[in-house]
């Protein structure tokens, strides 16, 4: 699955629509999908990274982690209250990156335990059968 799929997936289940242009995934969230157990990259380029990072600390972020085979999907949402002070320690690492004229993009990530930790799960599948939410009787 490619990222325009994963953000389907994610508009539907948060019942959201795709942002136009550069920005958010959608409207009201942010979406990043990773391996389980792996970190969530962020990454600005230099022609928007400082809109971008601004535009990150206003919605709510979506997390989706899978298995290798696409089995096992968990999919997480983190309020952007909660992200808000690493989203702010990141702005003085992403100036200074861009200080320097060959630099295009600037990375940072999110940890898979600080998602777990933090986020409010919403969805999770397991050898491909959902198991949370439960069915409806």
């Amino acid at each position: 699955m490619g990222a325009r799929d994963w953000e389907v997936f994610a508009a539907i289940l948060v019942d959201d629509r795709a942002k136009p242009g550069d920005g958010s995934d959608l409207m009201q969230h942010e979406l990043k999908s990773a391996v389980r157990g792996n970190s969530f990259e962020y990454q600005y380029h230099r022609q928007h990274g400082l809109d971008k990072l601004a535009s990150d600390q206003q919605i709510d972020h979506i997390f989706i982690a899978r298995s290798t085979d696409y089995r096992d999907v968990d999919v997480w949402r983190v309020l952007r209250n909660e992200l808000s002070a690493t989203f702010a320690s990141w702005l003085p690492a992403l100036q200074a990156n861009y200080d320097n004229p060959s630099r295009q993009r600037f990375r940072r990530s999110i940890s898979y335990h600080f998602v777990t930790r933090q986020g409010q799960r919403l969805l999770q599948i397991q050898a491909g059968r959902l198991v949370y939410p439960p069915s409806l009787g």
